[in-house]
């Protein structure tokens, strides 16, 4: 009998894992607005960090998706590559270039801004 309810938990966890997942992040989220202000912080910088892992994951797959087109466009098969793998990230420049060809808002790509204070 535990087996049996145990394998009709999983069941219902798997059927219903999106909703699961958005109850624990309000759960998190309502948990947040409750700390101290610099453990507040920690979990501010720990959620900016997974979204921008989750964007540069996407990033990836559509680099890979496109890996000969961009090629065809100009891009070099290192910097392709090195944007594949996560050893670099594209320029602004080169993020708005993408954007144009992948038909993507800019804030979809991740890169890197340099600014020069003179």
């Amino acid at each position: 009998m535990f087996e049996h309810n145990i394998v009709l938990f999983l069941q219902l966890v798997k059927k219903n894992f999106k909703k699961l997942f958005s109850i624990i992040s309000i759960a998190l989220t309502i948990y947040a607005k409750k700390l101290d202000k610099p453990e507040r912080m920690l979990y501010i910088i720990a959620m900016e960090r997974k979204a921008h892992l989750e964007k540069t994951e996407r990033f990836k797959l559509l680099i890979e998706e496109h890996f000969d087109g961009l090629q065809e466009k100009g891009f070099k098969y290192q910097t392709l590559y090195a944007w594949l793998k996560g050893r670099r990230l594209p320029s602004f420049d080169n993020a708005v270039k993408l954007s144009a060809l992948l038909n993507l808002p800019v804030s979809d790509i991740p890169y890197v801004r340099v600014e020069i204070n003179r």
